[in-house]
């Protein structure tokens, strides 16, 4: 089943620029906040944070869904935080190999309220990072369809959001433990609630960092893509390409391309630097998704919006989400070095 998984949280603010005296709020100075142990710590902390990081990765997925699992196993009082004790033991558990002393200055990387506790989606959205250019595409597809849909002035209206957003899919309120306006609530507090800035607008960055970390929550990208499409299934043109049909059209373009570069019996990175060449018509270096679209009709790849099925062609969205793959950058253009990655 398809269902929207929302991550709120609270980011408490920190003020490296100041400290807490007897007599109040003092502020550094320039060469003072320089000097400052916060900023070594908060060094110190992303350290670690790359020594877990690199130990997650090795287990793939599996690592950071175990590491969830483990931080709610951890927390005992179901606050979706760890103090330091709960902290240990959850990092004993997935075998991160950390000491007291590491495990101490990831817990202060994150305390920045000094209640002595670290929060479950920050703690989850700092390893595992943001939206990768697949995700970030298809969120920031729906911005802008939303914003079309209004004035095109860039950003988005709190009633703009009311009357698109579906929340009859969130998890809660098909378990019945919520109405579908509570659950619309929630989602408008991430934006106008305790981390939001009370302004009634929402605008591209604040869209993107709310589902940076609700993508932090999910581990596929086909059940995040699904889960955008079905909560925005009221926009018209959003559309979600699983990976394995992108898998399969980039088989499609490699064999196209070798099949030429056999007969032509060249090497296989001069075969893709004149395979660039031919795509980047205007000669510039650059690849824009007209040039991609244009000359994937060259190999077997032509755009087709109608009876796609039977013509054998492919839809315009899934040409956008091989390029999406090919464009890390998420500059809207493909360089040579990203082709032939």
């Amino acid at each position: 089943p398809i269902v929207l998984i929302t991550c709120f949280h609270t980011v408490a603010r920190s003020h490296p620029g100041q400290r807490q005296t007897r007599r109040g709020t003092k502020r550094f100075t320039a060469s003072e906040q320089h000097q400052c142990p916060q900023n070594t710590m908060a060094a110190d902390g992303e350290v670690v944070l790359e020594k877990m990081r690199a130990a997650l990765k090795d287990r793939g997925s599996a690592g950071i869904t175990g590491l969830a699992r483990n931080f709610k196993i951890c927390d005992s009082d179901g606050s979706r935080a760890l103090d330091l004790g709960e902290l240990k033991k959850c990092c004993a558990m997935c075998r991160l190999n950390l000491s007291e002393k590491e495990v101490a200055t990831l817990l202060s990387h994150f305390d920045r309220d000094g209640n002595g506790k670290v929060q479950f989606d920050e703690f989850l959205l700092a390893l595992r990072g943001k939206m990768n250019s697949a995700r970030r595409s298809l969120v920031r597809t729906v911005f802008n369809k939303l914003d079309e849909a209004g004035d095109g002035n860039g950003y988005l209206t709190v009633d703009d959001l009311k009357d698109t957003f579906t929340a009859d899919v969130h998890p809660e309120v098909k378990a019945g433990k919520k109405t579908a306006k509570e659950a619309l609530t929630d989602f408008l507090q991430a934006f106008e609630g305790d981390s939001g800035n009370r302004d009634g607008i929402v605008t591209l960055s604040e869209w993107l960092e709310y589902y940076d970390s609700v993508s932090a929550c999910v581990d596929s990208d086909d059940y995040f893509g699904e889960m955008i499409v079905s909560c925005w299934r009221s926009v018209p043109g959003i559309a979600y390409v699983p990976e394995k049909r992108i898998l399969a059209l980039e088989a499609m373009l490699k064999q196209a391309i070798y099949q030429k570069l056999r007969r032509a019996s060249k090497s296989e990175s001069r075969a893709l630097e004149e395979t660039f060449k031919s795509i980047d018509l205007n000669g510039n270096g650059t690849v824009s998704f007209d040039e991609f679209t244009q000359a994937m009709a060259r190999y077997g790849l032509e755009a087709s919006s109608e009876n796609v099925k039977q013509m054998g062609g492919v839809e315009l969205h899934e040409l956008r989400a091989l390029f999406t793959k090919y464009d890390t950058e998420g500059d809207g253009s493909l360089s040579f070095s990203e082709f032939a990655a």
